[in-house]
C-alpha cells in the first residue's frame, strides 16, 4: 500500500469511527453529564482516540493482507518448484561386505523424487574412518555373487545397480532402488565392525544440485570373502 492509499484508508476509517462509535459515546456522555452542547475538549479527545484506533486498524488490515499474500506466494512457489525443480531424497541401508585386497560394500540404496522428473547423475562416494579419509570409487560390473542368509550364493547384475537405474528420469513422486557398490582400499572390516567408519554418497540432479546420504557402519553388516565379480 502506498502513502496515498494508506491516507485514504485512514481517513475513511477515521470518519467511520467518528460517525459511529464516537458519536454514540459523545451522545451518552452528553446525557449523563447533562451537556447542552458537547465541549470542544471532548470532541478533540474523541477525534484523537478515533484517529489512533483507525491508524492501528488500517495497519493491522494491511499487515494481515501482506502476510496472506506472502503465504499464497510461498505456496505457489512450492507448487511451481514441484513442477519445475527436482527434489531428491536418498537413503542408504543394509549392506553386505566382501573382502579380498580391497573392501567392497554393497549398499541398498533408495532415491525418491518429490519434485520434477530428473535423472540422477555423477555418483560419488567418500569413506571416513580414523585410519582413512578419502574419496573412494564406485564399482560397476556385469555380475557379482553374494551370500544370502543361508550362506548360499545369489547373483546380482549390472541392471541391479542404482547408478544404471537412475539414468532414466525419476518421475514426480517416483522412486528407484538398487545396489550401490563402493570399493575401499585395503581390509577395512575392523573399522567397519567397530562402528568407527562411515560412507557418504553424493549425486546430482539435472540442475546440478547435490544430494548426499551417509551410511554409518555397524556390527550388523554381513561380511564374506569376495567371489565372482566380473
Amino acid at each position: 500500500m502506498d502513502f496515498q492509499a494508506f491516507l485514504s484508508a485512514l481517513v475513511a476509517d477515521w470518519v467511520s469511527m467518528m460517525s459511529g462509535i464516537a458519536s454514540v459515546v459523545l451522545l451518552i456522555a452528553s446525557v449523563v453529564r447533562k451537556w447542552d452542547a458537547v465541549p470542544r475538549w471532548a470532541f478533540w479527545v474523541a477525534a484523537t482516540t478515533c484517529f489512533f484506533f483507525a491508524s492501528v486498524r488500517v495497519w493491522t488490515t494491511e499487515h494481515r493482507a501482506v502476510g496472506t499474500a506472502k503465504a499464497e506466494t510461498h505456496a505457489l512457489q512450492n507448487s511451481l518448484d514441484a513442477l519445475l525443480k527436482p527434489e531428491f531424497h536418498m537413503s542408504l541401508s543394509q549392506a553386505q561386505i566382501t573382502i579380498d585386497k580391497n573392501t567392497s560394500v554393497f549398499m541398498n540404496t533408495t532415491l525418491t523424487n518429490t519434485g520434477a522428473a530428473s535423472s540422477a547423475l555423477d555418483w560419488t562416494a567418500h569413506y571416513t574412518s580414523p585410519q582413512l579419509d578419502s574419496d573412494v570409487p564406485l564399482i560397476d560390473f556385469e555380475t557379482a555373487s553374494l551370500p544370502d542368509k543361508g550362506h548360499h550364493k545369489f547373483k546380482i547384475s549390472k541392471t541391479d545397480l542404482v547408478i544404471h537405474r537412475a539414468v532414466a528420469p525419476i518421475p514426480h513422486n517416483g522412486f528407484i532402488d538398487g545396489r550401490l557398490v563402493v570399493s575401499i582400499p585395503g581390509n577395512r572390516i575392523k573399522e567397519i565392525n567397530s562402528g568407527q567408519a562411515r560412507i557418504t554418497v553424493s549425486v546430482h540432479d539435472v540442475t546440478g544440485r547435490v544430494y548426499s546420504a551417509t551410511w554409518k557402519t555397524s556390527q550388523n553388516a554381513k561380511t564374506s570373502e569376495r567371489e565372482g565379480i566380473s
